[in-house]
């Protein structure tokens, strides 16, 4: 599966999910400091599912009913849980990571 991260997401999920043989972009290879603008457009650029730990990253977007791709949002869920918490996610949900989904998991999670 081909994956954006935001930067707050760990290295360690980063490593976990290329491991495992997904094609994963990580914002912190990148310039660290994107905006979710820029997240969001490389995400559809790329078809990729985007995966952030912001409870609310694209509220300002999703609003306007603009096109976005997948978005997963892991709140609340420590780091070096995010990237087996993301895999369990995405074997129990797959068919829910199309394009216009918002899938948010954690403990905290609104």
């Amino acid at each position: 599966m081909k994956l954006v991260f935001d930067a707050n997401i760990s290295g360690h999920a980063v490593r976990k999910l290329r491991e495992d043989g997904h094609d994963v972009l990580w914002a912190a290879d990148m310039s660290g400091d994107m905006s979710d603008r820029e997240l969001l457009d490389i995400s559809i650029q790329r078809q990729s599912v985007l995966v952030t730990a912001d409870a609310h990253f694209g509220n300002d977007f999703l609003k306007e009913n603009e096109p976005h791709p997948a978005i997963v949002r892991l709140v609340g869920i420590p780091p070096t849980l995010q990237g087996e918490s993301l895999k369990i996610l995405m074997d129990l949900h797959s068919d829910m990571l199309v394009p216009g989904a918002i899938v948010t998991g954690g403990k905290n999670a609104e």
